[in-house]
């Protein structure tokens, strides 16, 4: 029998680490997530500046840095969220509406998000974008 409670906890969870990053409250962004999160962007160009993967919190934090340097603001909005039946994890739709600092172009990106919980907190985020679309924002 699926736990909906938990499911229902898991999704806020995902929604509120969306809020924190968007509002740049990053630290409590990283509450939302073990000591052992992993962060894997499959898609991304590291030419583009970002890390196809990091690991640890000390990583996301940097990876978060990044992104608040290169963009103001950085709102992510989400459009959908499903909980899988593993009782772990969580899929997201979300889409962004940034501003690259450097360039003044607009960076609008949808986003598609695995995410998997280990006892209430995110353990692993993998996300999937265009990196296209990233590196046309970036380039001068």
């Amino acid at each position: 029998m699926a736990d909906h409670a938990a499911d229902t906890s898991r999704a806020d969870a995902v929604a509120t680490l969306l809020r924190h990053f968007s509002a740049g409250d990053f630290d409590a962004a990283m509450t939302l997530l073990s000591e052992e999160i992993e962060v894997r962007l499959p898609f991304q160009d590291e030419r583009t500046g970002f890390w196809s993967h990091v690991g640890g919190k000390r990583g996301v934090r940097q990876l978060f840095a990044g992104v608040a340097k290169l963009f103001n603001p950085h709102p992510l909005h989400l459009d959908e969220v499903f909980s899988a039946t593993d009782g772990r994890t969580v899929v997201a739709r979300y889409h962004g509406d940034f501003v690259a600092r450097d360039t003044g172009k607009p960076y609008q990106n949808t986003y598609i998000a695995v995410f998997e919980f280990d006892g209430g907190l995110i353990r692993s985020w993998t996300e999937f974008h265009n990196p296209m679309v990233l590196a046309e924002a970036l380039r001068p």
